[in-house]
Order: structure tokens, then C-alpha cells, then sequence
């Protein structure tokens, strides 16, 4: 038993220094003067940004999948409510093929939820995110029960984190680039929500990751105006720490998630665009610790793109809706995802 226990100790070594390094790297990057007078200018300074505000800006509701580099003004809340579906037909193979290719498999889901954020400095928001997941699905092939099941309950809740290190220049071809942090919290599992077939919910603005696990999401941000379009785009890799089923301690593989992003603008007075919006989920075959991976669900691909329809209905709310599509997938659902969403900012000067 006692050697037992040093060896959990010592698996759980690189999960507790990441966790701690996570911690700490959040509060420098919430703490650091943000003002440009420091010997190194971890911010943009005063200057870059008025000539950012004067530039083409304007109010829309942006991507669908993307949290954007350039942030809310000092002092302001927002709100993002979205409801986000996936409607599954097919399950792809274990081979990288285009969409229809698979077996058939049948899960419905959706995702209702909110995103609350609050600018504690000009580069710099803090938001926490939750939602509520229900689903009915298909049982897995190999499952000794045939039918379908169901289930409704809260969604895992993220606490995130945007910072903003480079902002735009108007006049040339620097984009605004920031980081993406976010903790997702294994509160589905807490409140005994069963996890659905697949393990993933519907994609959303927020990073995928294992339903029901600790996970933590790294990576960075970009945008770039060139009027009347926008491009956008981030990079997230995401750490699941080991979790438990029973009375075994589990190991996920990590996930690597990129989107891109072109935002065109019709019409600017009423926020009126058209976006498309790429995706590519990766399940990766390693964890960031080393530790083999112990769950059925190892690795799979997922390429998708999205169209969308963004409409500003008053100087604070925007909406948008649209779906995303799949093109090509390996060892995950081939379904379609209709996204509805729509924001309202509060608290400006």
C-alpha cells in the first residue's frame, strides 16, 4: 500500500506543477502594471491605441467560433447568450475521410449557455462561462444494451482569461495579438450529468474539451481590419489533468484546436456582415505530462467550416446565426452544428 501511494504521488507530480504553473502565470499576467512606463511594455501604449480608435471599427457581433484579440474598454461587462446544436447522422472511421463516409450514428444535442466578461484594464478581461447540455443519443457499437439514451444537466463552467499584447496598426499589417486562458471546471461531472457518447458536446465559441474533466486551455489570438473585412483567428491547446472512473485514476489525451475566422461588413451603421469561420479539432495521442493515454478514446480529426448571418440590432446588441459544417473527420461524429448567439455590452463610458 505504502509503495502504492508514493507512486500516485509521483504520477501526480507534472499535474501539480502545471496546475501551480497555470495559477501563477494567470496572476503575473492580471497583475503586471499595465501602464507603458515599465521597463518592458506588456501592453500596447497609449499612442498605439488612440490611433487604433480612430480607425475603421465597427460595432458587430464578429465570429462565431473565435475570441476575439481586441477586448471591451476598461469597466465595461458583457454578455453572450448562444445556443449551439449538433445534429449527428453519421460516426466517421478511423481513417480521415470526407463527410457521409461513415457508419450511421444518431445523437442529438444542444447546448444552451452564457458567457459574462468584465474588462478590468483595457487589455485584459476576465469572464466565466456555463451552460446547459441536453442529449439523446445513439448507444456505442459494442455496447451490450441496444436503444438510445438521454440526459440534461449543467455543462462543465469555464473561468477565462484574454489579454491583449500587440494592438493593430491602422497604417501597415500588424495585427492585435493576445492569449486565450481558460480552467475548465468538471462541474457536469459534480452534478452527476452522464457524459455524452463521443465525449464532446456541441462546438462552441468555448475550446473542446473532455465532458467532465479538468482541463486547462492555452493559446494565442490574433486580428486584423483591412475594411470591409475582418480576419480572425486562434490556436488552443488544452491539458486534461487525470480524472477517475470508479475507483481507477484516468488519463486523457490533450487537444489541439485552431480556427480562422474572415468577418466581411455589408453595411457598418447597422452591423450587418456575413462571416466564415473554419475549424480543426485534434485529439492528440499524448498527454503534455508524458503519461500514456488509458481512455477508449485516444486520438480523432475534425475539419469543419461555418457560414453565419450577424445583424446589430442596437448600439449594445448584436446577434448572429448560422452552422457549422463538417468536410472531412477521423474517429468522431459527422454532424452538423447550428449556432444562434447574441451579445449585449453594458457599462460603457
Amino acid at each position: 500500500m505504502a509503495a502504492g501511494g508514493g507512486n500516485d504521488r509521483l504520477q501526480n507530480r507534472p499535474r501539480i506543477r502545471l496546475c501551480g504553473f497555470s495559477t501563477a502565470l494567470g496572476l503575473a499576467l492580471v497583475l503586471w502594471p499595465a501602464g507603458s512606463g515599465s521597463a518592458f511594455d506588456w501592453f500596447p501604449t497609449d499612442q498605439e491605441m488612440q490611433k487604433f480608435h480612430r480607425s475603421w471599427n465597427p460595432q458587430t457581433h464578429g465570429s462565431m467560433y473565435i475570441a476575439s484579440a481586441d477586448l471591451q474598454a476598461q469597466g465595461q461587462w458583457g454578455l453572450w447568450a448562444f445556443a449551439y446544436g449538433k445534429l449527428t447522422s453519421h460516426q466517421f472511421g478511423s481513417s480521415l475521410a470526407a463527410t457521409g463516409t461513415g457508419a450511421p450514428f444518431h445523437q442529438d444535442a444542444i447546448a444552451l449557455g452564457t458567457v459574462i466578461d468584465y474588462s478590468l484594464t483595457d487589455h485584459v478581461t476576465l469572464s466565466v462561462s456555463a451552460a446547459l447540455t441536453s442529449w439523446d443519443s445513439d448507444r456505442p457499437s459494442g455496447n451490450q444494451s441496444s436503444g438510445r439514451e438521454n440526459a440534461t444537466g449543467l455543462d462543465d463552467i469555464g473561468l477565462i482569461m484574454v489579454t491583449r499584447h500587440l494592438v493593430q496598426d491602422p497604417d501597415g499589417w500588424q495585427p492585435s495579438v493576445g492569449t486565450f486562458s481558460r480552467i475548465s471546471l468538471p462541474s457536469s461531472r459534480w452534478a452527476g450529468m452522464p457524459s455524452i457518447p463521443g465525449g464532446f458536446i456541441p462546438v462552441t465559441p468555448r475550446p473542446s474539451v473532455r465532458h467532465g474533466a479538468l482541463a486547462f486551455t492555452e493559446g494565442p489570438t490574433f486580428r486584423k481590419n483591412l475594411e470591409p473585412f475582418r480576419l480572425s483567428g486562434m490556436v488552443m491547446y488544452t491539458y486534461h489533468a487525470p480524472g477517475s472512473e470508479g475507483d481507477k485514476t484516468v488519463y486523457p489525451g490533450d487537444f489541439l484546436d485552431a480556427r480562422v475566422g474572415l468577418e466581411y461588413v455589408a453595411q457598418d451603421k447597422q452591423g450587418f456582415g456575413l462571416l466564415v469561420d473554419g475549424v480543426v479539432q485534434a485529439g492528440l495521442p499524448y498527454r503534455l505530462d508524458g503519461h500514456a493515454i488509458t481512455t477508449d478514446h485516444k486520438d480523432f480529426v475534425l475539419i469543419g467550416t461555418a457560414v453565419a448571418v450577424e445583424y446589430r440590432f442596437t448600439p449594445e446588441w448584436v446577434g448572429s446565426i448560422g452552422a457549422l459544417f463538417p468536410l472531412a473527420g477521423q474517429s468522431t461524429m459527422d454532424a452538423i452544428y447550428p449556432s444562434f448567439s447574441i451579445k449585449y455590452f453594458w457599462g460603457r463610458e
